[in-house]
C-alpha cells in the first residue's frame, strides 16, 4: 500500500507542525501534500519546514477546492485525506491504514471519541447528514461528517468534482455509496478543534446546515 496524504490548510500554523511531525513517523505514507488555501499566517513555511509538498492557492477557495488540488497532485494508489489540526493525534491514522480490507474498493473513515459537554451543537447536522447518506447512498454511518478518510485514488477521482462547502463529506458519502464502495468506520483517539456555542459557532453551524441541505438536494438529481 502506497499512500499520499492530502491536507487542506487555511491559517493552521498552531497545529500543522505537530500534525506533520506525527505523520512523518508512519512508514506507509509516501508523501504529504499540504494545500495552502490562501493562508495569511505561517502555514506555508511550516509545511516546507517539515518537507511536505506544498501547493499554494492564490486565494481562499474552500476545503473542496483545496482537496481537489491535492488529489490532482497525488501519485500513489491510495489517498488519505486529513484535517490540518489533528496535532499529535494524527499518528492514529495507522488504525485506518491497518483497517483497510485487502483487495476491496473501500473507504475507511475515522471515528472520534465522544467527549460529553465538549462543543455546543445539538447534533442536528450529524443527523441530517446520516439521513441523507442513508437514503441516497445506502451507507449507515456513525460519523458522516468525518473528514479523515482513506480511499483509493482512482475511486476518489471517479466522484470529482467535490461538492463545495460543508456538504462535502455528505455528498462524498452518497456518491461512494452509490458506487458500491465498502464503508469501514474505525474508532480512533483522534482529536481536533470543535465549534463552540458562541456567536461565531452558531453562524458556522447555520452555514453547515444550509450547505448540507443544498448538497443532499443536489445529489437527489444525480
Amino acid at each position: 500500500m502506497t499512500i499520499d496524504v492530502v491536507i487542506p490548510a487555511h491559517n493552521e500554523e498552531a497545529l500543522l507542525g505537530k500534525t506533520l511531525a506525527a505523520l512523518s513517523l508512519i512508514d506507509e505514507i509516501s508523501s504529504i501534500i499540504v494545500v495552502d488555501d490562501g493562508s495569511t499566517d505561517r502555514t506555508p513555511e511550516i509545511a516546507r519546514s517539515h518537507s511536505a509538498t506544498l501547493i499554494s492557492l492564490v486565494r481562499n477557495q474552500g476545503k473542496s477546492a483545496a482537496l481537489m488540488a491535492g488529489v490532482q497532485a497525488a501519485k500513489s494508489e491510495f489517498i488519505l485525506m486529513l484535517d490540518a489540526d489533528l496535532g499529535e493525534s494524527a499518528g492514529e491514522v495507522t488504525k485506518l491504514i491497518h483497517a483497510y480490507p485487502a483487495g476491496q474498493d473501500a473507504c475507511v473513515v475515522a471515528l472520534f471519541p465522544v467527549i460529553p459537554g465538549r462543543g455546543g451543537g445539538l447534533g442536528l447536522a450529524v443527523r441530517i447528514a446520516r439521513k441523507g447518506t442513508s437514503l441516497l447512498g445506502g451507507w449507515k454511518m456513525k460519523a458522516p461528517l468525518s473528514g479523515q478518510r482513506l480511499v483509493r485514488r482512482d475511486t476518489l477521482e471517479s466522484i470529482l468534482p467535490l461538492t463545495y462547502g460543508f456538504g462535502l463529506e455528505t455528498a462524498m458519502n452518497i456518491r461512494l455509496g452509490r458506487a458500491k464502495t465498502l464503508l469501514v468506520e474505525v474508532q480512533t483517539q483522534m482529536d481536533h478543534r470543535v465549534t463552540q456555542n458562541d456567536l461565531t459557532g452558531r453562524i458556522h453551524r447555520a452555514k453547515q446546515l444550509l450547505h448540507l441541505i443544498m448538497a443532499i438536494t443536489r445529489e437527489c438529481f444525480h
